[in-house]
């Protein structure tokens, strides 16, 4: 929820080392607008896991906000 602290673990950060470069990939192939979804049980790590892809998109890249406010990222 808004002003929430998000809490990135490692397994959040490898997860995402393994999906970001895999939607770079989808996305810089074809000239379009995405959506991310991160879909899971309550309590399973979405918002983490979703805030881990932002950043680890913007390293790859990227440009846009934390991924906890739906941003979008320009590849």
């Amino acid at each position: 929820m808004k002003g929430d602290v998000i809490l990135v673990e490692e397994h959040h950060r490898k997860a995402a080392g393994v999906i970001s470069p895999a939607i770079v990939g989808k996305v810089r192939a074809k000239s379009a607008r995405y959506v991310i979804s991160v879909a899971g049980e309550s309590g399973s790590g979405k918002s983490e896991t979703a805030k881990a892809i932002a950043d680890e998109l913007s390293k790859l890249g990227g440009r846009g906000g934390d991924g906890a406010d739906q941003a979008a990222h320009r590849l």
